[in-house]
This record gives structure tokens, C-alpha cells and sequence, in this order.
């Protein structure tokens, strides 16, 4: 990941690390559905999130625990590949 620490303390994510970000945020929301049922944000919802799972990964995701955990799981692939 690229990070440059910017003047009064700041970071800055650049290059192909900003998409890593991007699917490490989605993953850490549909985490965060799963175990509590809470969004991120209001505009966050569960079917945004496993829209922008699918996109990434290219697999379609039901909306139950099951298709949340193997999005989750499916996102861990590409993150740490």
C-alpha cells in the first residue's frame, strides 16, 4: 500500500493501494451488517455493499448470513492476494 505522510499529520493513499482500500471498507461493512446488523453509514446499505462485492469479484451474493460471510471471504481472497 503507498501512503505518503503529508505536513501536520496527515496520509495520503495513492497509486492501486486506493482500490485495496475500497474492498477493505466493503468488507469491514458487510462484517459489520453481519455481526450486528448495523451500517456504516446511511447510505450504506447491505445490497450497495454486496453490489460492490459482486463487482470486484465477480460472484453474485444472496442476502443471508451465508452470502455475507462468503462475500467476506471472497474479498479476504483478493485483499490479501
Amino acid at each position: 500500500m503507498t501512503v505518503e505522510k503529508l505536513k501536520g499529520g496527515g496520509v495520503m493513499i495513492t497509486g492501486d493501494s486506493i482500490n485495496v482500500l475500497r474492498l477493505i471498507s466493503v468488507r469491514q461493512a458487510i462484517k459489520l451488517w453481519l455481526k450486528c446488523r448495523m451500517q456504516t453509514t446511511r447510505g450504506a446499505t447491505i445490497t450497495q455493499m454486496l453490489a460492490l462485492a459482486t463487482g470486484a469479484t465477480g460472484n453474485v451474493y444472496k442476502k443471508n448470513d451465508a452470502g455475507y460471510q462468503r462475500a467476506i471471504d471472497d474479498l479476504t481472497t483478493i485483499i490479501e492476494g
